[in-house]
């Protein structure tokens, strides 16, 4: 929770170093690796499903 807090705090700094372009990219980036993990888990959640064959 603290290194969220700083990482908060320290948000406006970054926004100045990257740009607004740049923070859109991260965003972009970020949002991919989130779809990616999410497919995953459903994935091997279906896989361990049909492999047991009982929900």
């Amino acid at each position: 929770m603290v290194i969220a807090f700083v990482l908060m705090l320290l948000a406006e700094p970054i926004i100045r170093l990257i740009g607004h372009s740049g923070a859109a990219i991260i965003s972009r980036v970020m949002g991919m690796i989130l779809a990616s993990v999410a497919v995953n888990s459903v994935l091997s959640a279906m896989l361990e499903i049909i492999k047991t064959g009982q929900l």
